[in-house]
């Protein structure tokens, strides 16, 4: 499971339910943080960070799409992420999710050149949308699940129903036999 952080104005900035469940149950999730985000929420990165089966990767310091930027630009979006969280004394691991999923060849080949890799999804639970419901984001994830599928979900205010779906999530995927394990492990096995 992967969460991602994203700078919002909408309020909250940070869901504590999502990540108090995760770490009820000991769920390793990967999350991907801004790193205006990161700066905007320090309690929240904080509480990231000090969970030790939690993982933090890098989602671009302004969340902008790749297409729109040159490799200079799509490098300082990498850097400036991971000196941030540097900064606040946190070590995020070299894993980048593109802002809006927005891969473009070049940002692969820059990410690759500053020592990260490049990490996306297969499975979307479609947590932004406001038409969705709880319902439909339990059906999304549990039909489009497989063996070393990457969800994407969101641990703020982009992920609208998230911390409600997530117990049926949860419970549905362990009825199916799937484990969890962060970005990192899922790696390890490929």
């Amino acid at each position: 499971m992967t969460f991602d952080a994203c700078p919002r104005k909408e309020r909250p900035e940070f869901s504590t339910e999502i990540v108090n469940y995760l770490q009820h149950e000991q769920i390793p999730a990967t999350f991907f943080v801004s790193g205006l985000w990161a700066e905007h929420c320090e309690a929240g990165m904080k509480r990231l960070a000090e969970v030790p089966y939690f993982q933090i990767g890098l989602h671009g310091y302004h969340h902008w799409k790749s297409s729109d930027l040159t490799e200079a630009v799509i490098a300082s979006e990498i850097e400036r992420t991971r000196s941030t969280i540097l900064q606040m004394g946190y070590n995020p691991q070299p894993y980048f999710r593109p802002p809006y999923g927005d891969c473009p060849p070049k940002l692969v080949k820059v990410a690759k050149s500053l020592g990260v890799l490049t990490v996306m999804w297969d499975v979307v639970s479609g947590d932004p949308n406001p038409l969705n419901t709880t319902e439909r984001l339990e059906h999304r994830v549990l039909t489009m699940t497989r063996n070393g599928s990457i969800i994407i979900m969101h641990v703020n205010n982009g992920g609208i129903w998230t911390a409600q779906a997530l117990p049926s999530i949860v419970a549905g995927l362990h009825e199916h036999g799937f484990e969890f394990v962060s970005v990192g492990a899922l790696l390890q096995h490929v």
